[in-house]
């Protein structure tokens, strides 16, 4: 009786936690919005609310117009709500530590209008104006006020007529360079027509100077390029002379001063060095020992920890070719992708006017590492904690090769479909939490192709990898208990920057029930489909894997980006052939099989498209759609129940607990909680991410879409899908959430309500009139949604 009150305490108190949690961002809004309407009384301060710029031109980015702006209104969130100075008022002038660290680090002070500020900022959008081409420019600017005294600050701008590039000269006081530049004038960006704009001049010279550095001109500076613009004001037209100039040497001997002619020379590396054991609190070259190998020159204190000729497949620069700030770049992104060196150094040195000596200096990372690990877990929306013993040796075979090997045990809270579990271990009742996980996984990578690859026949920036896996896995539920093994070998590289290809050759997935309740058993055999019941019974899955990916991301870079993956998978075509071939028994349900374990059979694909854009440097807004389709045939008729598609959870649909949505618009009578999987699966989210505090962040999202069968099922009505009917059963969900960003940890909470449920009859599926505070679906996952 008294675990019996105990249980229902914890309940009630996790029941309020959870409604003060949804309703507390409500209660928040509220009080920030009455705060934020309160009229200024800072005598002739007037609060500047609003900023606009609007121009006549799509070629002035009114973005790059207000971020030069030296006055900003208060920040916004959803582009209309000061939160941080609302914060601030809100804090009022109490001197309680709560109301100090309210209106100090959340709380942000009211922004007044400075009409000297303005003055500078008129000047600065000029400089920017004549930066595009645009000399006989008007600025206007209003102001205008309420009641309150509040002001909206307006900019409009009259572009006027352009400079146009009417000829383009080149200039060269080097006879190589000249000759260079002119054949490379293709390519210039700075062409006849266009508006003369001073950022893609400078665009230009970095690109010239990169072109020059790439062919041998290691004493090239960007500082030689010059532009020239001679502006014709009666017809608005510009010439512009492209000047290469390059400074002459001065030698001094025997006190008489000699200028060399002008001109730049190439250079060739003669000379290269690399020092696996560089230190910089150990300069002692007396206690280094060298290896010459392809002409590289290995330097190594004791024992070479790196074999020379797996280093040398890392090492771009070349002895006897000219220098090339590609093939250097190229050198130290290689290097840092081993994750072998905690300090990477390539320093030049020149030996002559046409001969430079190149040092790789690398300080290693500590080869053998142990780490303990804690974490919390959110395992198809199950919570828990998991503790893991990793050990890591990176440079297993002296060819920076990484050995990874991870002991895992998580405990976790599984709902349960059967209701008595008298069979269950009894390592589970032990436990707060009603599942048991333990496993081990071993895995390796070689920064480089294993046979059969060739790996000649790829570019020097394809960055190869081999990786192989194994692990077997123990998991101990209230229901169940299970082995699963997988294992693993496969390729990834790179085709250029933005694309990345990984093809496993051979994927193994073993699944063994060890136990099972009778209770759960029956209910899967007489409630639920062919495909979920084939999820509780051993099964076998041997395939191979391809997957594309598309990333513009630029690191550090704050810039719109799109990314783009596409997966394509097959299982049990192989052994199907074979047994099929030499005429193999069957069991008494048709299925060929292997140690005695039915294979699956089947080809699946699925796409995932994500597009970021930037409002400014803190907010963001995340488009996302996906798809996927699976095809079961052969051996056997169902996708693998960890092959199925889903909708719902902490990463998808997020107003409906995992695997709860669809398929279709398939309402269960019974109200059963199963597993709703299917072989077809469309999604598609808006999220918007904005600031709230340093780590904090929050975001307001929408998603939308389902899961179907291929094919009719007389036990499931409205459950496959169909061309006509599809986007009527697309569930819509809203919500918000709360992310707590660490950088390289985050934790996020989001909070969902169904607006749309496919389950529902038509004309009653639209469910905004009938919100319950209780409707509201709680996730808590770790790490950004997409």
């Amino acid at each position: 009786m008294i675990k019996s009150d105990n249980k229902l305490l914890i309940k009630n108190t996790l029941h309020l936690y959870f409604l003060l949690l949804k309703l507390f961002p409500f209660v928040l809004i509220i009080l920030v919005s009455f705060s934020g309407c309160k009229t200024i009384k800072n005598g002739e301060n007037k609060l500047l609310v609003r900023q606009t710029v609007k121009t006549d031109n799509k070629h002035l980015n009114t973005d790059e117009i207000k971020y030069i702006i030296k006055q900003k209104p208060n920040r916004k969130i959803f582009g209309f709500f000061r939160f941080h100075y609302s914060m601030y008022k809100l804090a009022g002038n109490s001197n309680s530590k709560f109301s100090s660290w309210l209106r100090n680090t959340i709380g942000e002070p009211p922004i007044f209008y400075d009409s000297t500020l303005k003055n500078m900022s008129l000047t600065q959008i000029g400089h920017y104006i004549n930066g595009k081409g645009y000399y006989n420019y008007e600025i206007t600017h209003k102001i205008k006020e309420n009641k309150q005294k509040k002001i909206v600050s307006k900019y409009e701008i009259k572009s006027g007529t352009p400079y146009i590039i009417k000829n383009i000269n080149y200039n060269s006081n080097d006879k190589e360079l000249l000759e260079i530049l002119l054949k490379d004038t293709v390519n210039i960006l700075v062409k006849r027509g266009n508006v003369f704009d001073l950022s893609i001049l400078q665009t230009e010279r970095e690109r010239l100077t990169n072109k020059f550095k790439s062919l041998g001109y290691y004493s090239f500076f960007e500082e030689y390029i010059k532009f020239r613009a001679d502006t014709n004001f009666n017809n608005y037209s510009a010439d512009i002379y492209l000047d290469i100039y390059i400074p002459s040497k001065v030698l001094v001997s025997d006190s008489t001063k000699i200028t060399n002619p002008t001109f730049i020379n190439k250079y060739l590396i003669t000379n290269i060095q690399i020092n696996t054991d560089y230190n910089i609190f150990k300069l002692d070259s007396t206690s280094y020992d060298t290896i010459v190998f392809n002409n590289i020159k290995y330097i190594f204190q004791d024992k070479y920890k790196y074999k020379p000729k797996s280093m040398s497949q890392f090492i771009m620069i070349k002895e006897n070719e000219n220098y090339n700030i590609k093939d250097v770049e190229e050198t130290y992104k290689r290097l840092s992708g081993l994750n072998n060196f905690k300090n990477i150094s390539i320093i030049f040195n020149e030996e002559s006017d046409k001969e430079l000596e190149c040092k790789i200096l690398l300080t290693r990372l500590k080869r053998q590492s142990f780490a303990i690990e804690t974490e919390g877990t959110n395992t198809s929306n199950a919570l828990g904690l998991a503790g893991n013993i990793v050990y890591q040796n990176i440079n297993l075979f002296k060819g920076a090769e990484i050995l990874r090997i991870k002991q895992k045990i998580a405990i976790e809270a599984q709902k349960l479909i059967s209701e008595s579990n008298s069979d269950q271990n009894e390592i589970i009742k032990s436990f707060p939490f009603n599942t048991f996980e333990a496993g081990s996984e071993v895995s390796i990578s070689f920064p480089k192709f294993l046979l059969p690859i060739n790996q000649q026949k790829f570019s020097k920036s394809s960055d190869p990898k081999t990786n192989f896996s194994i692990g077997i896995n123990y998991q101990e539920r209230m229901d169940f208990a299970r082995y699963i093994i997988n294992s693993t070998f496969g390729y990834e590289w790179k085709e250029t920057r933005r694309k990345k290809h990984l093809f496993n050759p051979l994927e193994i997935s073993s699944i063994k029930i060890n136990r099972i309740s009778k209770e759960f058993y029956d209910k899967i055999l007489n409630t639920y489909d062919k495909q979920i019941a084939n999820g509780y019974n051993d099964h076998l899955i041997i395939g191979n894997k391809y997957s594309f990916i598309y990333n513009e991301q630029i690191r550090d870079r704050l810039t719109n980006f799109r990314y783009f993956r596409f997966n394509f998978e097959s299982a049990g075509n192989v052994l199907w052939l074979i047994n099929n071939n030499t005429n193999a028994t069957k069991t008494d349900k048709g299925n060929y099989t292997l140690f005695n374990i039915p294979y699956a059979q089947y080809i699946k694909a699925d796409v995932d498209f994500r597009y970021y854009s930037y409002l400014n440097k803190e907010n963001l807004v995340v488009f996302r759609l996906s798809g996927g389709y699976g095809i079961p045939y052969g051996n056997v008729n169902t996708l693998p129940f960890e092959k199925s598609f889903f909708s719902g959870g902490s990463n998808g649909i997020r107003a409906w607990p995992i695997r709860s949505l669809g398929p279709g618009s398939y309402n269960d009578p019974s109200n059963t909680k199963y597993d709703k999987i299917g072989e077809i699966n469309i999604e598609s989210n808006i999220e918007y991410r904005f600031p709230i505090y340093k780590y904090i962040k929050g975001a307001v999202f929408s998603d939308i879409g389902n899961t179907w069968l291929r094919e009719k099922d007389v036990n499931k009505k409205n459950a496959e899908f169909n061309i006509k009917t599809f986007l009527h059963e697309m569930a819509i969900g809203v919500g918000y959430g709360i992310r707590l960003d660490f950088k390289y940890f985050v934790i996020r909470i989001d909070n969902a309500y169904a607006v749309k449920d496919p389950s529902y009859p038509i004309g009653e599926r639209v469910r905004i009139s009938k919100l319950k505070l209780n409707d509201f679906i709680f996730n808590l996952g770790i790490g950004y949604p997409f």
